[in-house]
């Protein structure tokens, strides 16, 4: 199944983007040009090339299959949605599913390549789970620590409307 490499979350808004970039280990500089398109204020020390740009949290590195009932370290996903894409214009993962489609870089969201996302794994599986649909800009976030639930271009902050999905990182 195909796999695409270079998937992380955004350290502003926690959104799922595409950025294409190796590894989170690998040290700056960043190029801003695959970053696509973020809705947060920047937070304070912002290079100024990254304003209105998603920013990769240097924690996450992922990897997304167009088909995840095997996984690359050979374990079986029993569970999977489909209906995910990725917005060729903001770069976010995102589905329309759930009711909302409202996109930073253009107003609705363009879709690219269609994934299926695990929605049951087991516990050796090397997952990060916490992720939701966000119900007014389709937009898969980070919800899992409970504390900030990101920026929404549709409102001020994302609002869960999913079950949880896990993500794989990139070994």
């Amino acid at each position: 199944m195909p796999t695409r490499f270079g998937w992380t979350g955004c350290h502003n808004c926690l959104s799922l983007f595409y950025s294409g970039w190796p590894p989170p280990n690998d040290p700056p500089p960043y190029d801003p040009a695959p970053n696509g398109s973020c809705t947060a204020d920047p937070l304070p020390g912002t290079p100024p090339e990254f304003i209105g740009r998603h920013i990769p949290n240097s924690d996450w590195a992922f990897e997304m299959t167009e088909d995840p009932s095997t996984r690359g370290d050979g374990t079986v996903v029993s569970g999977w949605t489909e209906g995910f894409n990725h917005c060729t214009r903001c770069e976010a993962m995102f589905t329309t599913e759930a009711g909302g489609n409202h996109c930073t870089a253009s107003g609705t969201h363009t879709a690219g390549t269609a994934y299926q996302l695990p929605t049951s794994w087991g516990p050796f599986e090397h997952f990060k789970s916490g992720w939701k649909v966000c119900g007014k800009c389709g937009v898969l976030f980070f919800a899992g620590d409970g504390d900030f639930d990101g920026a929404c271009p549709a409102d001020t902050t994302h609002h869960a409307v999913s079950v949880e999905f896990g993500v794989e990182f990139w070994l």
